[in-house]
């Protein structure tokens, strides 16, 4: 289990606005969040090697992205 403060009065004050006690909307749009910059992070992994001509076989990215997202 991860447990994290937000030591930012304004930021706080937003969520709060937005989320009011109802964690497990703040919970479930945060881990959409990360998943999302997950995805980013690989097409931008993927980008930079295909620049380099390391590119691999499109069925082989599709098994990958099946086992990790799934």
């Amino acid at each position: 289990m991860l447990k994290f403060q937000i030591d930012n009065g304004h930021l706080e004050q937003v969520i709060t606005n937005h989320y009011g006690q109802n964690t497990d909307s703040l919970i479930r749009d945060f881990v959409g969040y990360i998943q999302t910059k997950q995805v980013q992070n690989d097409i931008g992994v993927s980008i930079e090697q295909i620049k380099a001509d390391e590119g691999v076989q499109i069925s082989s990215v599709m098994e990958k992205l099946r086992n990790k997202y799934e």
